[in-house]
């Protein structure tokens, strides 16, 4: 059986994204008959991973493979990339071109490691390659160290030298694909984070907790907003608003001072604020999600730019109302966003999504609803081509498909926001495979712009919408 390995070098934490990212890379391998191993890190406290086998290969500290943190940047490169490729020699061992690897969080020296590793390879037995990016190129600590993305588009290069078409780029968002090409890296196929962890079922529609629950949830950091929660909650509860909160995840990245400030905030507020920083499992963190009622993002707008955030994702996809910065949440239903990244400015969002909680919930339930299948329709077309049959090429199915005459599907649309779901989605289920889809609203009253938009482009790319101002 040809063999999957899923390389996802920081992954440890249990509640964090990268457990949800391979464990969604391993399921989708799994799916379309591929023996499936996830490659770890040592400190990765499981010998497995949502029932796929995980080595624990790569040492040092979380996103490191090397020591020698005092040395110039380029010594540390070339050291790390080393310590990565040599990591790879004995689970790789007896890899074959039917085999796939999946590097999940590419950085510079996690890319120049696969090369250097594949550089030793005969051309005839290198596996395909899927390279997908979480972030951008400009958010690579190499890169934003030594104030330049040179030598991670010098990375991509080097992978399409060695592996040829047998190489696959792929982009969390489309802001990060326009990114890469702009900066001349090449075309990248679009994969959201959200269509890769497990599936999430929207929540069913209730009522809002009289004192509602809301969460701060994930990896907790200074660039997540570890400074502002304390200056936050103390903002909240000075307004006299009724809320509880959870802050959940893990807090091993963030200050001392702000970890001790929210420390201090649940042994004063008691049941009104409880901090739960121990990794947990993935399940123990959706029931987190699923016990919130408002999901507040405290993120820096200018290192989200591009990245997006899984969180906001998930909470789409549950029908959870977020406070998150414009770049997440402009637009969104459900959302109420802020531009400054202040304590002062998050907390008036904060403040005024508590004021508006069963008008928001209702847009975001409504939102979620009209994801989740089109997400998973989404995610097996394009999994399905990047993990093929043993001794297929999908490079050359791909091409047939460009080669065929593209047929547009045009849906004019007045009023009929009940049916349109269904008709969208019997447009996506025909056979012939290179097409696209208008749908063109001539004002309908029953359907805002805002939500045309979500629920067209939850249906992929290959749809669009246009709207009339006036019928």
């Amino acid at each position: 059986m040809s063999r999957a390995f899923i390389i996802d070098p920081p992954l440890r934490n249990f509640a964090g994204h990268h457990r949800a990212l391979a464990s969604g890379w391993a399921a989708a391998a799994h799916e379309n008959g591929y023996d499936v191993q996830i490659l770890a890190h040592e400190d990765w406290p499981s010998d497995s991973l949502d029932g796929f086998d995980a080595k624990r290969v790569f040492n040092g500290g979380y996103y490191s493979v090397a020591t020698g943190r005092d040395l110039p940047l380029a010594t540390q490169l070339r050291l790390r990339q080393t310590a990565f490729r040599d990591s790879l020699t004995k689970p790789l061992c007896g890899i074959s071109s039917d085999d796939m690897l999946v590097l999940t969080f590419p950085t510079a020296y996690t890319m120049n490691g696969v090369a250097a590793w594949a550089a030793g390879l005969p051309e005839g037995r290198r596996p395909r390659l899927i390279v997908w990016l979480l972030c951008g190129p400009a958010n690579d600590d190499f890169a934003a160290a030594m104030n330049s993305t040179d030598i991670v588009i010098a990375a991509y290069d080097r992978l399409r030298q060695l592996f040829g078409d047998r190489v696959t780029f792929l982009a969390s968002t489309q802001v990060i694909a326009a990114e890469c090409r702009r900066l001349g890296a090449g075309d990248f196929s679009v994969l959201p984070f959200i269509a890769l962890r497990a599936p999430l079922s929207p929540l069913p529609a209730a009522a809002t907790a009289k004192t509602p629950l809301l969460g701060v949830v994930g990896d907790i950091q200074p660039y997540k907003g570890s400074g502002h929660i304390a200056a936050i909650v103390g903002a909240i509860e000075r307004q006299g608003l009724a809320v509880r909160w959870l802050v959940a995840g893990s807090a091993q990245h963030a200050p001392p001072t702000d970890r001790a400030a929210m420390e201090k905030l649940a042994r004063r507020e008691g049941g009104r604020f409880r901090l739960e920083l121990q990794p947990s499992g993935l399940d123990d963190y959706d029931g987190t999600l699923r016990a919130l009622d408002l999901v507040v993002l405290p993120y820096s707008p200018e290192y989200y730019a591009t990245r997006g955030s899984g969180v906001a994702e998930e909470a789409a996809l549950l029908g959870l109302p977020i406070v998150a910065p414009a770049v997440i949440a402009r637009d969104r239903p459900g959302a109420v966003a802020f531009e400054e990244w202040t304590s002062e400015a998050i907390s008036a969002a904060v403040a005024e999504a508590i004021r508006r909680l069963p008008e928001l919930t209702e847009a975001a339930r409504d939102a979620a609803r009209l994801q989740a299948a089109t997400l998973r329709r989404e995610r097996m077309a394009l999994l399905v081509r990047l993990f093929p049959s043993p001794g297929s090429e999908p490079v050359a199915a791909a091409a047939q498909v460009d080669q065929l005459p593209q047929v547009d599907v045009v849906v004019t649309l007045h009023n009929y926001r009940r049916f349109l779901r269904q008709c969208l989605e019997s447009v996506a289920r025909q056979s012939y495979p290179n097409w696209r889809c208008i749908v063109v609203d001539d004002a309908s009253t029953d359907l805002s712009f805002a939500e045309g938009r979500v629920l067209i482009e939850s249906l992929g790319p290959r749809f669009t919408y246009e709207r009339h101002a006036t019928a």
